[in-house]
């Protein structure tokens, strides 16, 4: 599972370029984290990153108690004190609930998300073998049972899925 995580987070920190600007700039009167910028470069031109909408009714307040609940990190510590706050997505992102790295996925633009899926559907899975968000939220389930001592064996998953598709592991390498 550790695997699948460190793997997740780093795909998607590698989504963000030299040129890429994405933060969040935490709001401690609303217990938000707004996006602060949230542009990469495609081709010379700056695309959103995140879905603004998406964002807004999903991320903003479980990525804010993420990062409020590591403030003391250093590294989150650094950008709270030397940079009023605001949060480079890479940072984030180390810090960060599975679950709301989950939702990070979910937020992405449509050409982030082709570009983190490299071209393979991510909600409307076409192939046996292509990993999808049904995939990722059974492995989050499944972390979040063994992380927190539940009896596993004879239960049902809320998510249909085909079996855990040995390919998913290597594919997010």
């Amino acid at each position: 599972m550790r695997k699948i995580e460190e793997s997740l987070r780093t795909r998607l920190a590698n989504l963000c370029g030299q040129d890429d600007m994405v933060t969040f700039k935490l709001d401690n009167d609303n217990g938000l984290a707004l996006l602060d910028h949230n542009y990469c470069l495609i081709n010379h031109v700056k695309e959103k990153f995140i879905a603004n909408d998406q964002y807004d009714n999903i991320l903003g307040k479980v990525l804010y108690d993420d990062i409020h609940k590591t403030r003391e990190e250093p590294a989150i510590k650094h950008y709270i004190d030397e940079y009023n706050g605001i949060i480079p997505i890479w940072v984030a992102i180390n810090f960060i609930s599975f679950g709301t790295l989950i939702k990070m996925i979910d937020c992405l633009t449509t050409v982030k998300l082709n570009e983190f899926m490299e071209g393979k559907p991510y909600k409307k899975v076409k192939g046996a073998m292509d990993p999808s968000r049904t995939d990722l939220k059974a492995i989050h389930m499944l972390r979040n049972k063994i992380s927190h001592h539940s009896n596993i064996l004879g239960k049902q998953s809320p998510y249909i899925v085909k079996g855990l598709k040995e390919n998913f592991i290597q594919y997010i390498h």
